[in-house]
């Protein structure tokens, strides 16, 4: 399954998320926004087996606007959609493939370092406080919908990629998830970066 989520030859579509921390007075990114970036990463990667789109993200439904506007781009072939996401993008890479009903449902995950585990996230005060500061509170019972671990085992395949050496998001958290879904009958591989801290 490696191979298959990580051979560029496989992959017809990738969407790279990459969040930056929210601040005071932060505005989420639109969608009039998205759908304009689309259009110019569209126009320059025209041709292309692969488009790969960064953008600034925080909110989740930002995530999910940004991926269903996909379906209206010309020429962008929808068959194979993964998502890649680093540290709070590994988040919501993984998160993205929960989205019940999507107009562009996904077809694999890759988390580099991602946070997939929001009560240890929170326990262990990863960010400074990162998960408050997203979810506004204490993770609780009602924030499952939002947690990768919780919301195993998922229908696409998931690689999580992660530094030994990480004292950001430490391994853990990708090893407590890929062994959860496993153990739930879900297709999660590791791959550690011997020495690597982020």
């Amino acid at each position: 399954m490696r191979e298959a989520l990580l051979d560029v030859e496989e992959i017809d579509l990738e969407l790279v998320l990459a969040p930056r921390p929210r601040k005071p007075g932060h505005r989420s990114v639109g969608p009039p926004r998205l759908a304009r970036q689309l259009r110019e990463v569209e126009q320059r990667h025209r041709g292309h087996r692969i488009l790969v789109h960064r953008v600034d993200l925080v909110r989740l439904d930002d995530v999910s606007a940004a991926i269903d506007k996909l379906a209206e781009l010309d020429r962008v072939d929808l068959s194979r959609v993964v998502t890649i996401g680093h540290s709070a993008g590994g988040h919501l890479a993984a998160w993205a493939a929960t989205r019940e009903y999507p107009r562009v449902p996904l077809t694999g995950v890759v988390s580099q370092a991602g946070v997939l585990d929001l009560g240890s996230a929170y326990d262990d005060d990863l960010g400074a406080g990162a998960v408050v500061n997203v979810l506004g509170h204490r993770p609780g019972p009602t924030d499952a919908p939002l947690d990768p671990l919780r919301q195993v085992p998922l229908d696409v395949p998931v690689h999580c990629v992660h530094g030994t050496l990480d004292d950001n998001v430490p391994l853990s958290q990708s090893q407590a998830y890929v062994a959860a879904a496993r153990a739930a009958g879900a297709t999660a591989e590791l791959t550690t970066i011997e020495g690597i801290r982020r």
